[in-house]
């Protein structure tokens, strides 16, 4: 190749990189909830559920990560092994609600999602066994 053509063919790559590199991604945000203590059912065992709300502008969905981790000297024998948890929202500005339940586990890193339209959201996250404090609660906005 000659000189001339090679660097042609340098400067297309390079102007070529620099366009992907500046390329918008897809806005995101993840915002943390307040931290719910919560008894597994069938015994005296806790855990901690650490969440946050995790919003992608090309989705039309809030996905609810989340993390149990037990609580160090509630014991494990006899203990349960899961607990109900339950994600309710409402979106101020449609007046739309919804929620949705599932099984935690012990030791568990997963995630709820539900799809509540363009606007502000009001998540609450609480389970149907013992827990504190009454729910741990997040405003979000879904654009759309």
């Amino acid at each position: 190749m000659h000189a001339p053509a090679l660097v042609s063919v340098l400067a297309t790559a390079a102007l070529g990189s620099a366009l992907l590199q500046a390329a918008p991604a897809a806005a995101e945000s993840h915002t943390g909830m307040p931290t719910l203590f919560a008894q597994f059912d069938g015994g005296l065992c806790a855990t901690t559920v650490n969440a946050k709300a995790n919003i992608f502008d090309d989705s039309n969905q809030v996905s609810i990560g989340y993390q149990t981790v037990d609580v160090a000297g509630t014991g494990s024998a006899g203990c349960g092994s899961s607990l109900v948890a339950v994600v309710k929202w409402r979106n101020l500005d449609s007046g739309g609600v919804g929620s949705v339940s599932r099984h935690m586990f012990r030791n568990e890193t997963n995630s709820i999602s539900f799809a509540p339209g363009p606007g502000r959201i009001a998540i609450e996250l609480t389970t149907l066994g013992t827990h504190f404090p009454d729910a741990s609660r997040l405003e979000v906005v879904m654009h759309g």
